[in-house]
């Protein structure tokens, strides 16, 4: 493992397409759950070349655990926007989640606001929080125009806030941000 990692850290050709970090992440996957820290490791280097790199392998390891999701928030703390971002987002508990919606606050032209899309419609009642923020709705808007699936269900949602007299403020400006952003679909 020592050896190719070494190699992997000197040859920064490795890694430096999807296919080649594909095929990167499936070699290093045979040396299990050592290698993936490895790479958690690397994905918080100050180098960014080298932590790019090791996200985008990490983005095409194929085993994630819970117990992964904080080296992986880590990683994208580092590396906002980055690949560490499809991962969490295929581990889709409440505390990757979170970590996306937070870095989802730098900017959703990036993987952060791929990842919450390719969620489809589940993701739309988690944008609530950030739809409601003056700061950084938009972010949140950006990706729900990208969510693909049927989203009825939460268009019926956001139409019954705003028809509620005892919603706060807060929530009707989200729910009045969320169906723009919807459109007419």
């Amino acid at each position: 493992l020592e050896v190719c990692l070494a190699v992997f850290d000197a040859r920064p050709e490795l890694a430096s397409t999807e296919d080649e970090a594909r095929r990167v992440a499936r070699h290093f996957a045979r040396y299990g759950e050592p290698a993936k820290g490895a790479f958690f490791v690397r994905a918080q280097n100050p180098d960014p070349t080298l932590r790019r790199r090791a996200g985008e392998v990490l983005a095409h390891w194929r085993r994630f655990e819970d117990a992964d999701v904080g080296p992986l928030a880590a990683a994208l703390r580092r590396d906002p926007g980055g690949w560490a971002a499809l991962p969490l987002a295929r581990l889709g508990t409440p505390e990757a989640l979170d970590a996306l919606l937070q870095d989802l606050r730098n900017g959703a032209a990036s993987r952060t606001g791929y990842a919450l899309a390719s969620l489809g419609p589940r993701v739309l009642p988690l944008l609530e929080p950030v739809l409601a923020d003056d700061r950084v709705w938009r972010e949140a808007a950006t990706v729900i125009r990208s969510v693909e699936g049927d989203v009825s269900g939460q268009a019926r949602a956001w139409r019954a806030v705003l028809a509620d007299p005892r919603a706060s403020a807060a929530d009707k400006r989200a729910a009045r941000r969320g169906l723009d952003a919807l459109g007419p679909r």
